[in-house]
């Protein structure tokens, strides 16, 4: 079945969609900064036995102040192993 393009009539002006930016879509103002941002920080993670750095996330500052340990999965371990938050 073919496709049938639907046009305006000629009287009949359609806008364009518009562009939307976060800044639109968040309500903010180009200069101001979200204050979740503020909480919430990178850390990087590094595996307790092989000291590589695999995992980037991100945590909340002002629930966790110490630093995290998870067990995440290591590639070059092959297994389950603690990754402690790197500075």
């Amino acid at each position: 079945m073919a496709a049938i393009a639907v046009q305006a009539p000629p009287g009949l002006r359609v806008p364009p969609r518009p562009r939307y930016t976060d800044s639109f879509r968040y309500g903010l103002d180009l200069g101001e900064k979200s204050l979740a941002s503020d909480r919430r920080v990178h850390v990087t993670l590094e595996c307790s036995d092989c000291k590589r750095r695999n995992y980037i996330t991100e945590k909340n500052r002002q629930n966790n102040r110490d630093r995290i340990e998870l067990k995440k999965y290591c590639r070059w371990c092959r297994g389950h192993t603690s990754h402690k938050e790197t500075r």
